[in-house]
């Protein structure tokens, strides 16, 4: 083999590997299985009412009329979740080592890693009295020109695919954010700010030497002030852009562990 047929064979070889997907996430799941039986209950269940409503005679308007608009009522909502599920059937996000790709009924929507400037989560354990009933999951990426993409749990393992994209944003915000925090500037994440005189919210600064504790607990973080029984700050971590840069930093600066809960 040539010099050249070598070079070329070696480029090929590691642009193939670059672009090769490492993880490819697509709709599944008991969640769709069971959003399908209750579109086919709604569906069925309303038009079977609506049509009782409207061909029994011997009903009186009283009972006819309601039965009716109940009925179409279910056959909407089932419906729309048909919708849903026809809308979503094609949907997958493709995973490589430079970023991502969303393919959404055809349209094909690429992030490289550098070019994501926020990250939000919302992560939501649910309960039924008392009792554990499951987990939302609802992560946004917004790119640098402003555009959004929205990963729900429509797609399967989409925990696992926001972790990555976290932990890939972390790894190119967070020596920026040092970068600018140790030449004395200030760093934003939402409704927070820090620099080297410590953390503000709202107007108010807490010195670093004030920190006991930055924790999450049930979605929110919790930042804790020495001497204090009440929170300093109570902040949704939904509301906070590149969540894990900010505790990381934090952790950095004051050697506050921040576990999830």
């Amino acid at each position: 083999m040539s010099n050249i047929a070598q070079m070329n064979a070696q480029s090929d070889s590691i642009f193939n590997t670059a672009d090769a997907p490492l993880a490819v996430y697509k709709p599944g799941g008991r969640g769709r299985v069971l959003s399908m039986i209750f579109a086919t209950l709604f569906c069925v269940g309303g038009g079977i009412a609506a049509l009782y409503g409207a061909a029994r005679t011997g009903l009186k308007s009283d009972d006819r009329i309601p039965l009716i608009i109940i009925g179409g009522v279910c056959v909407l909502v089932g419906w729309l979740l048909v919708e849903n599920w026809l809308r979503t059937r094609n949907l997958s996000v493709t995973v490589t080592a430079d970023g991502l790709t969303q393919n959404k009924n055809g349209t094909l929507t690429s992030v490289r890693w550098d070019e994501i400037v926020g990250i939000w989560q919302a992560v939501t354990k649910r309960y039924y009295n008392g009792v554990y009933s499951g987990t939302t999951h609802v992560y946004t990426v917004q790119k640098a020109d402003g555009k959004k993409l929205v990963f729900k749990d429509v797609l399967k393992n989409v925990e696992e695919l926001g972790n990555t994209i976290q932990s890939e944003a972390t790894k190119r915000h967070l020596p920026r954010a040092l970068e600018t925090y140790n030449s004395g500037g200030t760093v934003t994440f939402g409704n927070l700010s820090l620099n080297r005189t410590g953390l503000t919210k709202g107007g108010k600064t807490l010195a670093w030497n004030e920190i006991q504790g930055v924790q999450i607990q049930k979605g929110y973080i919790n930042i804790k002030q020495q001497g204090r029984w009440l929170r300093w700050a109570n902040i949704p971590v939904s509301s906070i852009p590149n969540m894990l840069v900010f505790l990381t930093l934090v952790d950095r600066i004051v050697g506050v562990n921040a576990p999830k809960k």
